[in-house]
């Protein structure tokens, strides 16, 4: 599923499209995860931005372009949306035993962040600083230009 389709489109849709009512419910990933169903989050892109912070942020904070708040009920947790573009992205693809968590034997592709994006706050969450990369158990430093 893809949460930026609320942030991006709700506002415009709830206009002569469908109604705020039915604008409001769009992309209901808190009711899938209800049902216990395991929600894998992605992009489209260049439908949104390729930053999983972003999407973890528009599955768990549910906010439109404009500043509407969305519908509580169908925001993930921080935990789920973020499982989301790990784990329980993989098992979607069929690949949990590969990726999509850190274990001995899996694929050692992962983002080293500055911040717990779990304990971040809301306005912070999608700027968290990626400080490395590591792609097949090699570190990738991210390398800073100009002043800090």
């Amino acid at each position: 599923a893809n949460p930026y389709y609320h942030y991006i489109l709700s506002d415009r849709y709830a206009g002569d499209w469908l109604g705020p009512d039915r604008a409001s419910q769009m992309v209901r990933l808190g009711s899938l995860a209800r049902a216990g169903v395991p929600v894998a989050l992605h992009s489209d892109s260049p439908m949104a931005p390729l930053s999983p912070l972003t999407l973890i942020w528009s599955a768990s904070e549910r906010q439109t372009i404009n500043g509407q708040a969305g519908l509580d009920t169908e925001k993930l947790s921080r935990m789920t949306a973020l499982r989301g573009v790990t784990i329980d992205a993989a098992w979607t693809l069929g690949m949990e035993d590969d990726l999509g968590s850190i274990r001995a034997g899996k694929i050692a592709d992962l983002t080293v962040l500055a911040a717990d994006p779990l304990t971040a706050s809301a306005d912070a969450l999608r700027d968290i600083e990626v400080v490395a990369t590591i792609f097949a158990g090699e570190a990738y430093p991210v390398q800073r230009t100009g002043k800090h």
